[in-house]
């Protein structure tokens, strides 16, 4: 499913894109879309290739937002980056190949994730979707003037990180150089207190009921991890029992369940919450 924004222009101006405004002004290298519906500014609709309703387009997919509204109105000049392309409501409405087209065809420079790749068989998968894309080039489903922009933004962001020089790479570094010198940019003192303050903003706690968070895990205690699909439950279970490690606790016992599927409660997981301590 999509989630949709169903603000006027008013609103998302003095809102919702209020900090992408913001960015461009610092002039920030690159902006990610996401697969977020926004009526106001664009209201067409596409059939679905999963069960052939008529579904909005996402933002990841439009022209009208990628280009119309972030490129023409709000005078971004720098890379777009798609949100990951194989997440589901992506992946089953439009098929692999046809939503990175589109994305291409709206104004995405890169296409994140755009198959699923979880090993060797699976390149298979990478490969249709190329050539798909190749094919509309080909075919002028998406314009060469296009794919020309995007390399162009692409090589330019690279000579200004000094990633590529035009003379030609005479980079010397090794790989280990490289790592080191990445880990100690992105995993530095200064850049986890921004990210820790990134996500302390970013979050609202709607309610706290008898004060269950800040989250204090003890010894023996039995937490119930609820997400909707498998992918997120591993993440959240692997997280609690990361925490748990790291506290050096004893006999934390960690469970699961997913709500995907069905809103209905059965007997098995009304037990599992009744016996929670979390």
């Amino acid at each position: 499913l999509f989630r949709s924004v169903p603000y006027d222009m008013a609103r998302l101006n003095a809102v919702e894109l209020k900090p992408f405004k913001a960015a461009i002004g610092a002039g920030v290298d690159v902006i990610m879309s996401a697969h977020i519906q926004f009526p106001a500014v664009d209201n067409s609709t596409v059939t679905s290739k999963k069960d052939g309703t008529q579904i909005m387009l996402p933002a990841t997919l439009s022209k009208k937002v990628l280009t119309g509204l972030l490129r023409k109105k709000m005078g971004y000049k720098g890379v777009i980056v798609t949100d990951a392309l194989n997440m589901g409501a992506i992946a089953d409405n439009f098929g692999q190949n046809d939503a990175v087209i589109r994305a291409i065809s709206a104004g995405a420079d890169i296409g994140l994730m755009p198959a699923t790749i979880h090993g060797a068989s699976d390149l298979a998968n990478f490969d249709s979707m190329f050539k798909s894309v190749v094919n509309a080039v080909n075919d002028k489903t998406i314009a060469l003037s296009r794919i020309n922009d995007s390399a162009k933004r692409l090589i330019a962001l690279k000579i200004k990180r000094g990633i590529y020089k035009p003379c030609g790479n005479k980079d010397t570094t090794t790989i280990d150089q490289k790592i080191a010198n990445a880990t100690a940019t992105v995993g530095s003192v200064n850049h986890k207190a921004i990210e820790k303050e990134a996500a302390n903003k970013g979050v609202t706690l709607i309610k706290n009921d008898d004060n269950i968070l800040p989250f204090k895990l003890a010894d023996a205690n039995k937490i119930l991890c609820i997400a909707p699909l498998d992918s997120k439950l591993v993440a959240m279970t692997q997280e609690v029992k990361s925490m748990a490690d790291k506290k050096g606790l004893n006999n934390v016992q960690v469970d699961g369940a997913t709500y995907a599927n069905s809103f209905v409660l059965d007997d098995v997981t009304k037990s599992k919450i009744d016996n929670a301590n979390y």
